[in-house]
C-alpha cells in the first residue's frame, strides 16, 4: 500500500517546480496515508492477530469485528474519492501530466472498488455498512456533478467528473449488498461495466486534454476555435463527453442504465433516491463538459496545431472501445460471467425485450444523426457592431447560474474551517513557542538525515554493512515474533 502511493505520488509531482504541484502533491501524499493507508494496516493487522493468517482462502466466511469492516470502508473510500475524503482528487490530477492523469483516473481508483469487493465477498456482515456507503456515494454523486459545472480549468472539471462517477460505482456496489436476487445480479452487472466503461471513456477524455495541452500549452475553458486546427481531437472528444454523459448508445449509457434499473425497481426509497440523484447528475455532466466542446468552435484565439498520429491513434482505439461497448455491451457482460442476460434487453424485472429502452434508444441516435448533419438553411452571421463575436459570449463562469450559487454553496463550510485555522494561526503566532512544524517534523527529519549519514558511511566497509544489515533484520523478525505471540 505504501509503495503504491509513493509511486502515485512520484507521478503525480513529475512537474514539481511548479507550486501547485508541490501542494497538490502533499495533499494527495498526507491524505492517503492518513485516510488510506492508516485504515487498511489497522485493518488487516487485527485481521492477522485474530487469525493469524491472511490467506484469502483461510478467510473465507470469517467473522471479523464490525470496525475492522468499517475501517476497510473509509480505507477504500478514501481511495476513491469518496465525499467527504475526496479533497485530494481534484488537486491531484489536474497538476500530473494528462496521462498520468489518465491512468489515476482510470485504474487507480478502481483498485479501491476491488478491494471493497473482496472485503464483502470474504466477511459476513457488509450489511452494516451498506446504508452508508449508499449515503456517502449519493452525495459524492451530487458534489461531484455540481463542482464540475463550475469549474474553469478542463482537467480540474474531468477530475470533479472522477469524483461523481465513483459515486455511481459505490451507488451501485451499496445497492450489490442491500439486494436479492435478479436485482442483485443486475447491481453487480452495473458495477463491473461501469468500472470497465469509466476506465475507456475517462482515459480518453484526460488523453484528449493532454491534446489540448499539448497544442496549446492552456487548460482553461476560455480557449476557442481549436476545431479547425484539431479536428481528429474534437470529434473524439465528442464521442468521450456523450459517453461519460450517459447517452445512448455509447457505453456510458447502458452501465447508468443498469444502475437506474437496480435502485428504481428496488422499492427501497434510499436506493431509488439514489437513482433519481445519479439520473439528474448525469444531465449535469453533460451541461458541464458542453463548455469542453465550447473550446472547439468559433474562432481561434490560440495557434494550436493537432496532435501526433501516435497519440491520435491510442487515443481512437479508446473511442472505438467507448461506441462498441456501448452498441455491444454482452460482449464484455459475457466475459464477466454475470448471468442477466444482454443488458440491452433487460426489461424492467426479467429479461425479456425491454420496447421502452429500445424506443428511447432509437430516438436518442435518430436526433443525434439530425443534430450532427448540417443544416442547408442560410444563416446569416449575428451583428455585433463590429466587434468579435467572442466578446458577446456567455463567460463559463457564468453558465448555469443557478447550479453555480449551489457550487458556491459548498465552499462556504471550507472556508469557514479556513477562518477557524488562521484564528488558530495568529493565537499561536502571538505565544512564544517556536515554530509547529520544526517541534513535529524536525525530529524526524534528523532522524531521517542521520540514518541517510550511518548508511552512506556503512557502505565503504562491506563488512559492517552486512553486520547491520544482519542486525536490522533480527530485531524485525524478532519484534514479528512477539507481536504473534510466538515469544
Amino acid at each position: 500500500m505504501g509503495t503504491r502511493v509513493i509511486a502515485s505520488y512520484i507521478l503525480i509531482v513529475t512537474y514539481y517546480d511548479s507550486p501547485e504541484t508541490k501542494r497538490a502533491s502533499l495533499i494527495y501524499l498526507v491524505a492517503m496515508h492518513a485516510f488510506n493507508t492508516a485504515p487498511l494496516l489497522l485493518a488487516i493487522g487485527a485481521i492477522y492477530s485474530n487469525f493469524e493468517t491472511l490467506s484469502f482462502s483461510a478467510l473465507q466466511g470469517a467473522y471479523v469485528p464490525t470496525w475492522v469492516i468499517w475501517a476497510f470502508l473509509i480505507g477504500f473510500m478514501s481511495k476513491a474519492g469518496i465525499f467527504p475524503i475526496h479533497f485530494w482528487l481534484p488537486e491531484a490530477h489536474p497538476v500530473a501530466p494528462s496521462n498520468v492523469s489518465a491512468l489515476l483516473s482510470g485504474t487507480m481508483l478502481k483498485m479501491a472498488i476491488y478491494g471493497m469487493i473482496r472485503v464483502i465477498e470474504l466477511f459476513p456482515g457488509s450489511e452494516a455498512i451498506a446504508r452508508t456507503m449508499v449515503v456517502l456515494a449519493v452525495l459524492t454523486i451530487a458534489v461531484g456533478a455540481i463542482m464540475a459545472l463550475v469549474q474553469k480549468d478542463i482537467k480540474r472539471l474531468m477530475a470533479y467528473s472522477s469524483v461523481d462517477n465513483m459515486g455511481y460505482l459505490f451507488l451501485a456496489l451499496g445497492a450489490y449488498i442491500m439486494l436479492d436476487g435478479t436485482l442483485k445480479k443486475i447491481a453487480f452487472l452495473a458495477l463491473l461495466l461501469h468500472a470497465f466503461n469509466h476506465l475507456v471513456f475517462k482515459n480518453l477524455l484526460f488523453m484528449l486534454s493532454g491534446n489540448v495541452l499539448h497544442a496549446t500549452g492552456r487548460k482553461d475553458l476560455e480557449l476557442r476555435g481549436l476545431g479547425k486546427k484539431m479536428p481528429f481531437t474534437a470529434a473524439m472528444m465528442v464521442v468521450g463527453i456523450l459517453s461519460v454523459s450517459g447517452v445512448p448508445p455509447l457505453n456510458g449509457f447502458i452501465s447508468k442504465w443498469l444502475i437506474y434499473q437496480a435502485t428504481f425497481l428496488s422499492k427501497d426509497p434510499l436506493l431509488v433516491g439514489g437513482g433519481v440523484v445519479s439520473l439528474f447528475a448525469s444531465a449535469l455532466t453533460l451541461a458541464a463538459y458542453i463548455k469542453i466542446y465550447r473550446i472547439f468552435g468559433g474562432e481561434p484565439n490560440v495557434e494550436a496545431h493537432e496532435a501526433a498520429p501516435l497519440m491520435l491513434a491510442g487515443e481512437s482505439i479508446l473511442a472505438f472501445l467507448c461506441v462498441a461497448a456501448g452498441i455491444f455491451p454482452g460482449v464484455i457482460a459475457g466475459l464477466l460471467d454475470v448471468e442477466v442476460g444482454n443488458p440491452w434487453l433487460i426489461s424492467l424485472g426479467g429479461a425479456t425485450f425491454n420496447a421502452l429502452l429500445f424506443a428511447g434508444v432509437l430516438l436518442s441516435i435518430i436526433l443525434a444523426v439530425a443534430i450532427a448533419l448540417p443544416t442547408k438553411k442560410n444563416l446569416d452571421t449575428p451583428w455585433t457592431t463590429g466587434e468579435p463575436a467572442e466578446k458577446f459570449e456567455q463567460r463559463p463562469e457564468h453558465m448555469f447560474a443557478p447550479v453555480s450559487r449551489w457550487g458556491e454553496k459548498l465552499g462556504i463550510i471550507g472556508r469557514k474551517i479556513e477562518k477557524k485555522l488562521s484564528a488558530f494561526e495568529r493565537w499561536y503566532s502571538s505565544r512564544d513557542m517556536g515554530y509547529l512544524d520544526e517541534m513535529v517534523f524536525m525530529p524526524v527529519i534528523r532522524l531521517m538525515a542521520g540514518t541517510s549519514y550511518v548508511i552512506r558511511e556503512l557502505s565503504k566497509n562491506l563488512n559492517a554493512l552486512l553486520a547491520v544489515t544482519f542486525l536490522v533484520l533480527f530485531t524485525i523478525i524478532l519484534t514479528m515474533a512477539v507481536l504473534v505471540g510466538v515469544i
